[in-house]
């Protein structure tokens, strides 16, 4: 039998799932004056699409977000916009690229994709967590 946290792992994040976990980051990030927003590209390779390392679960995604904000937050809000990073979870392999930009709630980063790749390379600066 498969453990709670084995089914959460192994299954489908809807969108509306990652609205939710989105609206949960806001309020974090927003402690420094960043938006977090998702793209539909992110969602559809967070449920394993061209078979980039397997589905990545709601909470693989929330554990590199409060890490991130625990390591990176201030330093990440002084960049300015453009400004391409990617956050790489070192524990799960996990590697999630963003950019900063302006819309109309201000600065935000614009989660671009995420992939599961031990040796993910980038000209882009890896914030490790």
């Amino acid at each position: 039998m498969k453990s709670f946290k084995q089914y959460i792992t192994e299954t489908f994040v809807s969108w509306e799932e990652l609205g939710r976990l989105e609206r949960v980051l806001d309020s974090m990030f927003a402690q420094v004056g960043l938006d977090i927003g998702f793209t539909k590209h992110f969602w559809e390779r967070i449920n394993g699409s061209r078979s980039y390392g397997g589905t990545v679960s709601i909470i693989d995604i929330k554990d590199a977000f409060q890490k991130t904000f625990q390591r990176y937050a201030k330093q990440i809000a002084s960049k300015p916009v453009d400004w391409k990073a990617v956050i790489n979870d070192v524990t799960k392999g996990l590697n999630m690229p963003f950019t900063l930009a302006w819309d109309r709630m201000g600065k935000r980063m614009v989660m671009l994709t995420a992939m599961r790749k031990n040796d993910f390379k980038t000209p882009d600066p890896k914030l490790k967590v």
